[in-house]
């Protein structure tokens, strides 16, 4: 259902799925120092898997996922979740880092790797490529949802929600730092797959090029969308900062 249309953002609404927290894959997972990354930095994994040596494969997420490189092997190890890793976050050792390729265009990529000794369990990473000089790619830009990604996530035990936090009792904050529990695509990664794909797939049909960001980008650059002419915020992105929120009426 389409609230708001105007020839600078579109706003989508959605109805939220809940998901439930696994017991069975507590303590395996990984995640990224940093949900967005432009061209030529450097990306941290933190990594738990029983896997002894695996290697990780990177994709680029459109209508099919586009292989594009694999990292050399990397050391896996069971890493301790705490009993506070959903607001102090895991405190794992890294596992990669990673340069992301000069070449890789602005986009979703999702980075593959094996938790156990059974190839059919498989956990992912999904990650932001934005553009090294915002608006050189595409005047329009699409804000992914990712601060309410980390506010349903439950990986270690609660949420900001009752439903699917311990004891139905929440957390009043949450760590970025931490593995997504569960999603409803691939095991750890956020709601991406449910929401975020289907606009990129649109777009990717229709010939329209997006540049990508994550909230916290939005956060962080004040001036992030002077150099956009159309917004897209797609999906269930439910949780803003005052800043974002500023920036973001000051733009329509």
């Amino acid at each position: 259902m389409f609230l708001e249309l105007s020839k600078k953002i579109l706003l989508i609404s959605i109805i939220i799925i809940s998901f439930s927290f696994s017991n069975l894959y507590a303590q395996k997972g990984g995640f990224v120092d940093k949900i967005s990354v432009a061209q030529g930095d450097i990306l941290t994994f933190y990594i738990s898997s029983s896997v002894p040596k695996f290697v990780l494969k990177f994709y680029k997420l459109e209508n099919t996922q586009i292989f594009k490189t694999e990292s050399d092997s990397v050391s896996g190890i069971v890493q301790s979740v705490s009993s506070t890793a959903y607001v102090d976050g895991v405190n794992w050792s890294p596992t990669l880092q990673f340069q992301i390729p000069l070449n890789w265009e602005t986009g979703i990529y999702r980075a593959q790797y094996p938790i156990t000794s059974n190839p059919d369990i498989i956990a992912a990473i999904i990650f932001i490529v934005k553009e090294d000089n915002p608006g050189s790619f595409s005047k329009t830009l699409y804000i992914l949802s990712t601060n309410t990604w980390n506010a349903y996530n439950n990986f270690g035990g609660k949420s900001i929600y009752e439903f699917n936090s311990t004891d139905n009792v929440r957390s009043f904050k949450v760590s970025f730092h931490r593995p997504f529990a569960r999603d409803l695509g691939i095991f750890g990664a956020p709601d991406y797959y449910v929401y975020a794909n289907k606009l990129i797939n649109w777009a990717t049909n229709n010939n329209i090029l997006l540049e990508m960001a994550s909230m916290y980008d939005l956060d962080a650059n004040p001036n992030l969308l002077d150099n956009y002419d159309i917004l897209f915020l797609a999906g269930h992105n439910e949780y803003w900062s005052m800043d974002e929120r500023i920036q973001v009426e000051n733009f329509v």
